[in-house]
C-alpha cells in the first residue's frame, strides 16, 4: 500500500517542525507506522551558514521531494513541501520555474501552520 502523506506548511518559525514531531509522536503512540521528514532547507542553511541563492532552489526542492518519496512508512509527515520552496523562490527571486511539477503528487492531508491556528488544507480531489 502506498504511504499516506501529511504535509505541514507555513511561514518560517511558526512551529512546523514541532507540529510534525508532535503529530508523529501521537500517531506512533496509537500504533501507527510513521516516518517524519525534516525540512531540507533548514539543514541546508545550517550546513552552508547562509540562505540559498536562486540557482540552488531547485536542488533543495528536489531533495525535499526525494526525502518524502523514500519514506516507505504507513504515514509520512513532512515538515514542508517542495511547493513551499517554489513559493519562496517566486517571492524572493521572481522565479516561477519551480512550480512545474507533477500535479498528482499531493499530500493526502495538508495542514497550514501559522501563529494563530492550524487548518486542514483544501484538496480539490476531495471536493472539499
Amino acid at each position: 500500500m502506498k504511504p499516506q502523506r501529511i504535509a505541514i506548511v507555513g511561514a518560517e518559525s511558526t512551529g512546523k517542525s514541532w507540529l510534525t514531531r508532535a503529530l508523529a509522536g501521537v500517531m506512533q503512540a496509537r500504533g501507527q507506522t510513521v516516518h517524519a521528514v525534516d525540512e531540507v532547507l533548514r539543514a541546508w542553511c545550517e550546513r552552508e551558514g547562509r540562505t540559498p541563492l536562486p540557482h540552488e532552489q531547485m536542488t533543495i526542492a528536489r531533495q525535499q521531494a526525494r526525502a518524502v518519496e523514500h519514506a516507505s512508512a504507513g504515514w509520512v509527515i513532512s515538515d514542508t513541501t517542495p511547493i513551499m520552496t517554489a513559493v519562496y523562490s517566486h517571492l524572493l527571486f521572481d522565479d516561477h520555474s519551480l512550480f512545474a511539477r507533477d500535479p498528482h503528487d499531493r499530500p493526502h492531508l495538508q495542514a497550514r501552520q501559522d501563529r494563530d491556528s492550524v487548518r486542514q488544507g483544501h484538496d480539490p480531489r476531495l471536493g472539499a
